[in-house]
């Protein structure tokens, strides 16, 4: 930290006060910017500083908490999930479990016994035993702890005190956080780890001419178990990892050019991080997960998306031993392999369009309509059956047991496309040669290798290949609308993905086959089960595609064009909304640095060297991480087609207010302490005025129809006051 002496009302300092952490810029290549006393440099003062902003942020955050006494947007399924691991009802989310653990850890501490089910928004929870009060104050204690760790982050930052202060109001008062710890959600854990990993990180780099002494090993152990926290609440946490990542990257680098590190050294500074950085947060990250499969051990309807060796670990999976040998006349029921999309299906209901015959689908659940009895080819049916076994290549014929209708495909578009290579499946009811489908054996299994040659349950995986059009029956994750009961397509295709093309029969059910061993699927070991279910979370993220009534997207976020509404009743509502001079202060100060920087680069090329080079390298340094930091927690969701929110850009705003608070402490340097003292006062009482006026909409308070409407500064704000008195 840069010495300076208050007393005297300036600050005085020279190029050797700016050193700055080179670990910490983009363009590292200065030495670090250390405290004269100690790494963050805190004293008496700034302890009862940050005391009492503590206590001021535990009272906001607490503040009418148990109101709305009934569920609050995404309470629904986070509580939920809580009820569920309580009961030890198996579920599925797009979300790792750490976060949704300790909700759950609270709940049950409090004494819940998990039979509140959280189903609708609006539902009440008076005359219920559920401890939403407790739930919620779980989540708000991440959300007040966010503030003594960005106090600390300043400091670390080398900040000055008004500085410091300054950000913790601005984060203390910032609207959208307070919002969102209020309730039970998943982001202030989250927001607060991707803190704590900064900070660590921030320390850690000031211990660079200390290498592996105890402080930086506290302090880069610290990183990755921060690291690893931050991962297991949501995958948000990965554009964390990337930023620690790059920083690591550009350090041993840096390293390598040293010539007074040995080879030894370098091998042992590439070790220590990988160990802390990548070891640690793995470990915590399938820790979590190992805690979550231990609990959840009952199954549920939800985990049919899954495969049936991952059904199979959970108690009443309704998996039913198969006989081993399938023959003609068998009733048989086909499970899609590469998508776990459920079972072949059909119902008495016909496609709207194409040939307007009976629907195919896949659907997930163990239904009678998913039943099939194979039968010989239209030519061959009048053979004596007997004991037959189906060999590969054989042509068969599948009748629906419920409707007696035959797979069938033809040369017809279906109604969901129109490609050339794409053809209708449907149910028909007269016997037809377009029924006919060709059994290709893919591959069988080591357990009996006749599976490879003739069909067998659980063991052979096989395609159907529809006869007379050379197309292969097929399935994709993609669903069909209303008129399809939202289940899975079944079409027919050419040259189509073949694992998407693989079935597996199930089910296996026939008097005749007294004697055929039993097979059963296998349970799954810990290790693919965690495979499993993060592939399964990762598609089910890309799916996320449906529209929702405040969905935004990125563009969007940094100009706080929209909010979300979260509850509303009885002429007062809870509404997701940013407080404008702390959300567009960080917006400019990032923009701002991009300008800077290209003014300094434009200068540099005429060699124009500008009087304080110093204060330059300090912000280029400093503004310059968290805007690295910005960057990598915000334009990722410009790839992304799912369905987005505001709250996603929570984390990246927390990085735009250091950005600010970094930004005008280098600014305000050489001003007199009186001055630098009232700038500081006047953004943080504007942030607090801003905050007190839009409070109704955080606490959920009832407010006038005029101040409402008043308080509506953003063309695109739509919380709602027709129904405020």
């Amino acid at each position: 930290m840069g010495r300076h002496s208050e007393q005297k009302g300036n600050l005085d300092f020279d190029e050797g006060d700016l050193k700055y952490n080179k670990a910490l810029a983009p363009h590292f290549d200065g030495s670090g910017w250390t405290s004269s006393s100690s790494i963050l440099n805190m004293r008496k003062a700034d302890w009862n500083i940050l005391g009492f902003l503590a206590v001021v942020g535990l009272l906001v955050r607490l503040f009418h908490i148990s109101h709305p006494d009934s569920v609050v947007f995404d309470e629904v399924h986070f509580g939920g999930f809580a009820s569920k691991y309580i009961t030890r009802n198996y579920f599925f989310d797009v979300h790792p479990p750490l976060a949704k653990l300790m909700i759950a850890a609270v709940a049950w501490m409090s004494g819940f016994d998990g039979s509140f089910d959280f189903s609708d928004i609006g539902k009440t929870f008076v005359g219920t035993e559920v401890p939403y009060v407790a739930m919620r104050t779980g989540q708000a204690f991440f959300g007040w702890l966010l503030i003594p760790s960005s106090y600390l982050t300043a400091k670390a930052l080398g900040m000055t005190l008004e500085a410091s202060i300054l950000t913790t109001t601005l984060v203390l008062f910032e609207n959208s956080f307070v919002t969102q710890s209020r309730f039970i959600l998943l982001d202030s854990p989250l927001i607060f780890f991707t803190s704590c990993t900064v900070l660590s990180w921030t320390i850690f780099c000031k211990q660079a001419k200390h290498p592996f002494s105890n402080n930086w090993w506290y302090s880069l152990l610290s990183t990755g178990v921060f690291l690893g926290l931050n991962l297991s609440c949501k995958w948000v946490g990965l554009f964390t990892v990337a930023l620690i990542g790059l920083s690591t990257l550009q350090h041993l680098w840096d390293l390598l050019g040293d010539l007074k590190i040995t080879p030894k050294m370098m091998v042992r500074h590439f070790l220590a991080r990988a160990l802390c950085l990548i070891l640690v947060p793995i470990m915590i990250y399938t820790t979590c997960f190992q805690i979550h499969f231990i609990v959840l051990r009952n199954y549920t309807e939800a985990a049919s998306s899954m495969s049936p060796e991952f059904q199979k670990t959970l108690n009443g999976n309704g998996l039913l031993d198969a006989k081993q040998d399938v023959i003609y006349g068998s009733k048989i029921r086909i499970g899609h392999v590469a998508t776990n999309g459920g079972y072949l299906h059909s119902h008495d209901h016909t496609y709207p369009g194409g040939s307007n015959q009976q629907q195919i689908t896949l659907y997930p659940f163990r239904d009678d309509n998913n039943f099939w009895i194979i039968e010989k080819s239209l030519e061959n049916h009048n053979e004596t059956v007997g004991n037959e076994y189906i060999m590969n290549q054989d042509i068969v014929r599948l009748r629906h047991v419920s409707t007696q209708r035959r797979l069938h495909s033809h040369n017809v578009r279906p109604v969901f496309s129109d490609k050339d290579y794409i053809n209708e499946v449907s149910g028909y009811t007269w016997p037809d040669s377009n029924d006919n489908f060709r059994l290709d054996i893919m591959r069988g299994d080591s357990r009996n290798p006749d599976s490879s040659k003739r069909l067998m349950a659980i063991y052979t995986r096989f395609r159907l290949i529809h006869v007379n059009t050379g197309c292969a029956l097929y399935s994709r994750p993609e669903k069909l609308p209303d008129w399809g009961f939202k289940q899975q397509q079944v079409f027919c295709i050419r040259d189509g993905m073949r694992p998407r093309s693989e079935w597996v029969i199930e089910t296996n059910i026939n008097d005749q086959l007294e004697d055929s061993p039993i097979v059963t699927y296998g349970q799954m070991g810990f290790f693919r089960k965690f495979i499993e279910i993060n592939l399964r979370m990762w598609s089910s993220n890309s799916e996320l595609t449906s529209s929702h009534p405040f969905d935004s997207r990125p563009s969007a976020w940094p100009f706080l064009k929209r909010g979300i509404s979260f509850w509303g009743k009885d002429h007062a509502q809870v509404y997701l909304l940013g407080n404008p001079i702390v959300w567009h202060a960080g917006s400019i100060s990032v923009a701002l640095y991009f300008f800077v920087q290209t003014i300094i680069c434009l200068l540099e090329k005429r060699s124009i060297r500008t009087p304080l080079q110093a204060l330059q390298t300090k912000y280029h340094s400093d503004v310059g991480f968290l805007t690295l930091a910005w960057l990598l927690h915000y334009l990722p969701f410009f790839l992304m087609k799912r369905q987005l929110f505001l709250h996603h850009y929570l984390p990246a705003l927390y990085f735009s207010i250091l950005a600010f608070t970094a930004t005008l402490d280098l600014i305000t340097r050489r001003l007199r302490a009186q001055l630098r003292l009232g700038i500081t006062a006047f953004v943080a009482i504007l942030a607090i005025w801003f905050f007190i006026k839009f409070s109704p909409l955080v606490y959920g308070l009832q407010w006038s129809k005029e101040t409402c409407e008043a308080s509506k500064y953003g063309r695109k704000w739509d919380f709602d006051c027709k129904s405020v008195k």
